[in-house]
């Protein structure tokens, strides 16, 4: 869902993680938070409004990049065999949201 920019690691950071990540030993996995917070968060974001302007520009952005449909653009139609379905307008309209609560 998001694009998280990473650089690349120093040359013994990556020995490490490969290390770290080939090996058999476990790490210890510990909860940050329960499933009921993450249902509290879900309801915390939907409650924060968004403009029928961004709603109708991602609406519109996710139309335009839709191949062999009325009005795409020709280089589109060249290069894309597939586009954002309806859930990837709902993502660009949810997922700035957390940053406002």
């Amino acid at each position: 869902m998001f694009n998280v920019v990473m650089d690349y690691l120093p040359e013994n950071d990556e020995v490490a993680v490969v290390t770290r990540t080939t090996s058999e030993m476990a790490a210890p996995i510990e909860a940050l938070f329960s499933g009921e917070d993450v249902l509290r968060f879900h309801a915390l974001v939907r409650r924060v409004p968004i403009a029928e302007e961004m709603v109708r520009y991602a609406v519109r952005l996710a139309a335009a990049s839709r191949p062999h449909q009325a009005g795409t653009l020709d280089f589109i139609n060249e290069w894309a065999n597939w586009a954002p379905a309806r859930g990837r307008d709902n993502f660009w309209c949810s997922a700035p949201k957390p940053a406002r609560c």
